[in-house]
């Protein structure tokens, strides 16, 4: 780098932002220079070399010099040689202060995770400290690491392995040796810690009739409630938000389509999309009739960004407060704790809207795409949910209202075609367990797959389908990809989602006679 961009003096570095610098310029030059680019000359003027009037400007301290928001406030969208210059400033900074504290460390986890990683490092240094008193907690030693285990154990901590895996994790980023002891002592911890620990706990679930029916507020406790607390919920129901995610969108974050009664949903980053490429969800409006149900995703959304908008204006954020302020995670679930009950966390309405898609009869491939699912986290829903639904029930001729998350008539669905939906179910969540490696794989290839399936036909399903055992091409009478497979048929009556099948373009030609027979009728 040097080779090829020389020494870097007061002069190269005042050619960079378009400064001649070639001494203290004059008042006259001062006047005729933007604001920005003085600035820029007084950073770089400090940085580089001490006032020569040190009898009236002494010399500015080292941090004032480097003035890297200075820096990086010119650097922002200029050319190469302006982020060289921002990156050097950084670089020079970190060496002067014996590279502690990178500004990197502050990517290397989740905003929303770091809260609880400090408070467990804090709880481990603690303990450990009152092991090596008066000396360093670090390094660990299999006896610190047991009696770090054991404490956690005496008191009570139900979550013991995530404080025991942060002490490993802080042993080996102090760049301390990870022996074959202390390997063994690990693991033999976290077995004990994890023995007889129960079920993890778990956001609590909202039934439906709750949902809609919550308590009231006091009058001491309304000014500081989140408006719409109810509307938010039941729209993170449908789109299985986390409060995090909830809080960061707004208005035009949502596309309606009025015409055919579709929604879109665009999240700028989610847990699971750390990279920040965001991602789009697309739901369509399935009630009978014009008038919606109580949980029809156009008809939830379309509320609550009329209801929004009329309070606060175009563009507003979705969780406000009374004063028009944006709401924090921290208040909202506050306010659904006061309508819903004391159990209800930020991910209660995620929890809720998973359960009722899987027992309304959607794969879990389906479930786990509209929810952003990449991990095995969606197998406990299914077979909790499969858990819950009593083995001799016959699914109704559901009706406006009757239904948890999708309120709609769906198709007459019959005893046997609600077993082998259940029994498909089952051999779906073993067959994604059986093996870990396979189980990932798997469930990557069906996520592509509804990724791809979304992008190609955003709400809708294919108007053909085809057989993969007959090869025959039958008429698709289900139109929304939003509608729970159970309920996909043929205009023949052919239930293809408990069969083996693929969609086929609309220029395939139906080669089922039953379906070409029974079309041609009604038209």
């Amino acid at each position: 780098m040097e080779g090829d961009m020389g020494e870097w003096t007061p002069s190269r570095l005042g050619a960079a932002w378009g400064i001649q610098i070639l001494g203290s310029p004059s008042k006259a030059e001062m006047a005729e220079t933007p604001a920005v680019k003085r600035s820029a000359w007084d950073a770089l003027r400090g940085w580089m070399s001490p006032s020569k009037k040190p009898h009236k400007s002494p010399p500015m301290e080292a941090p004032k010099r480097l003035d890297l928001p200075v820096l990086k406030h010119h650097a922002k969208g200029k050319k190469k040689q302006d982020k060289f210059l921002l990156a050097l400033a950084s670089a020079k900074a970190l060496r002067g202060r014996n590279f502690k504290n990178p500004s990197i460390e502050k990517d290397f986890c989740a905003a929303s995770s770091l809260g609880s990683k400090n408070a467990k490092k804090r709880t481990v240094a603690k303990i450990l400290e009152s092991f090596n008193s008066p000396g360093p907690p670090l390094p660990l030693t299999a006896d610190t690491l047991k009696g770090l285990a054991s404490a956690l154990s005496d008191g009570g901590y139900k979550a013991g392995e995530g404080y025991v895996v942060e002490a490993k994790l802080w042993h080996v980023e102090e760049g301390h040796a990870w022996s074959d002891l202390l390997d063994r002592v690990f693991k033999q911890c976290k077995r004990a810690l994890a023995r007889g620990q129960g079920p993890r706990k778990k956001a609590a679930e909202v039934p439906l009739e709750a949902r809609h029916k919550p308590n009231k507020l006091n009058f001491s406790k309304t000014e500081k409630a989140v408006k719409f607390g109810k509307e938010l919920f039941v729209f993170s129901v449908v789109w299985m938000l986390r409060e995090i995610e909830l809080a960061a969108l707004c208005t035009n974050d949502l596309t309606i389509d009025h015409t055919s009664k579709r929604v879109s949903l665009y999240l700028k980053m989610s847990k699971m999309d750390a990279s920040g490429k965001g991602v789009t969800r697309t739901l369509q409006c399935l009630c009978v009739g014009n008038d919606c149900g109580k949980e029809c995703p156009y008809g939830v959304t379309t509320d609550l960004v009329c209801a929004v908008e009329k309070f606060n204006g175009t563009g507003s954020p979705l969780m406000l407060m009374k004063d028009k302020q944006a709401a924090t995670k921290a208040q909202i679930i506050k306010t659904w704790r006061w309508l819903f009950g004391q159990e209800v966390s930020g991910h209660s309405g995620r929890r809720s809207g998973a359960l009722s898609y899987i027992r309304a009869g959607w794969s879990i491939s389906q479930v786990a795409h509209l929810g952003r699912w990449k991990s095995s986290a969606i197998l406990q829903y299914a077979e909790e949910a499969l858990e819950q639904m009593p083995a001799n029930l016959h699914l109704p001729n559901t009706t406006v209202g009757d239904t948890g998350v999708i309120e709609t008539k769906l198709h007459q669905v019959s005893e046997e075609e609600l077993k082998l939906w259940k029994k498909q179910l089952r051999e779906e969540i073993k067959l994604l367990r059986e093996d870990m490696d396979k189980k990932e794989a798997d469930q990557e290839v069906m996520l592509d797959y509804w990724a791809k399936f979304y992008k190609e036909n955003p709400g809708t399903l294919p108007k053909k389908v085809q057989s993969s055992t007959s090869k025959v091409i039958h008429i698709n009478l289900s139109k929304s990809a939003a509608s729970p497979p159970l309920t996909w048929k043929t205009a023949c009556g052919w239930g293809y989602y408990g069969s083996n099948f693929v969609f086929q373009d609309a220029e395939a030609v139906v080669t089922c006679q039953k379906c070409l027979g029974l079309c041609a009728r009604t038209q």
